[in-house]
């Protein structure tokens, strides 16, 4: 039996960085991305504190193109 069943609003930021290489000729990009931005720890919302504690920041960088 659950008395209070309310979890309180929360977010996480995402950052991505995109540059079109269409300058060179090209039908392709590169880019930068940046998940969970501020290093929020997701388990803090329900007090599961050691439950996402892997989750963490994530970078990725990467190269699209077209053939």
């Amino acid at each position: 039996d659950v008395a209070v069943n309310r979890i309180p609003s929360h977010h996480l930021s995402n950052l991505r960085l995109t540059y079109d290489l269409e300058a060179f000729g090209t039908d392709a990009a590169v880019f930068m991305a940046v998940s969970n931005l501020f290093d929020k720890n997701q388990g803090d919302l329900l007090g599961l504190t050691g439950l996402y504690d892997v989750v963490g920041r994530n970078y990725s960088i990467g190269f699209n193109f077209r053939l």
